[in-house]
């Protein structure tokens, strides 16, 4: 017999949005049923909303949880970047009353903690310490970046962030090429990370580097002809991945994920990669200590998000 779903988890990125029924089975998920659209097809939340609620196997849904793509703000409103329209949790309510909303990338580190994140590639080995903070990040329509902490009562929190919307910095006479380009081409005064370290900017790079300007699928497809690309590219992934762990300290790791490189690993398994995450003035030995992982699963996410709810549901007593 199959067991009754209790939860809906939800991954709403730029590009797709992925959708999973959920049972709890001795304290672990256990995916019933999974829905991947298209989000530019939905053309409001309501509506891809309404769709959802009218598909999956039959049941109640104890608890929800929509992981979006931007901040989630005080109110419940989300405004993403990389969608024509936006969300509130008053949406939400009106088809599934008990519901958790969070940023997308909350749920790629609540995903961590789920056997998805056994499968993960190794980058660098370095020496994890299990009390640690792990940092997760990871380039698709945008930038993500989380934290994901200990709480001290053996749980953890996921700490979101909009570090993708900082500035990014470029150096060198190259680099400072690009970044002309780049004002040339965006009107802006300078580059953040969705610009550079994304399916955008990488488009974006191979039209500096070698004319046209393609689709991200396009010159990943043609990295064989275009070396120069992937290793710009590989770069400054390396660099966006430095930053932050330099911000941060995640002794426990940092989780690479986002569907660029899970598509495309050669990305971060160019030495390009490791080399300028490693060119630092100060602490190379404490980011060689940092244990690296490449998440090439892309339903992390999706996973993440019933994760933070089955942990809901298991405080409140229901699992």
């Amino acid at each position: 017999m199959q067991p009754t779903p209790c939860i809906l988890a939800a991954d709403i990125g730029g590009t797709f949005s992925r959708f999973g029924w959920f049972a709890i089975r001795n304290g672990c998920l256990e995916c019933i049923e999974h829905l991947r659209l298209r989000t530019a097809d939905s053309a409001c939340f309501r509506d891809m909303l309404r769709h959802v609620s009218t598909s999956g196997p039959e049941g109640d849904i104890r608890l929800a949880a929509f992981a979006v793509a931007g901040a989630v703000e005080p109110g419940g409103g989300v405004h993403p970047p990389n969608i024509p329209w936006d969300m509130h949790r008053d949406m939400i309510a009106a088809y599934f009353p008990r519901h958790i909303l969070l940023n997308d990338f909350q749920a790629q580190a609540f995903g961590c903690q789920t056997p998805l994140a056994d499968h993960a590639m190794s980058i660098q080995p370095g020496v994890p310490d299990p009390d640690g903070v792990l940092a997760v990040l990871g380039a698709g329509t945008g930038l993500g970046h989380c934290l994901l902490v200990p709480d001290g009562h053996g749980g953890h929190v996921a700490i979101a962030s909009e570090a993708g919307h900082a500035a990014f910095p470029l150096y060198g006479p190259h680099e400072a090429d690009y970044l002309d380009f780049l004002r040339a081409q965006t009107g802006q005064d300078y580059p953040v990370g969705d610009m550079i370290v994304s399916g955008s900017g990488l488009s974006m790079l191979h039209a500096f580097l070698n004319g046209p300007l393609l689709s991200p699928a396009e010159v990943a497809r043609h990295f064989h002809r275009f070396p120069n690309t992937l290793e710009w590219f590989a770069r400054f992934y390396g660099r966006a991945c430095r930053q932050y762990c330099l911000n941060v300290l995640p002794t426990r790791g940092l989780f690479i994920s986002g569907g660029l490189a899970a598509k495309h690993p050669e990305m971060i398994a160019h030495p390009a990669f490791i080399a300028e995450f490693l060119h630092v003035m100060n602490y190379r030995d404490f980011l060689k200590n940092i244990p690296i992982v490449l998440n090439r699963d892309e339903d992390m996410g999706l996973w993440g998000a019933a994760e933070c709810a089955r942990q809901q549901l298991h405080k409140e007593g229901n699992s």
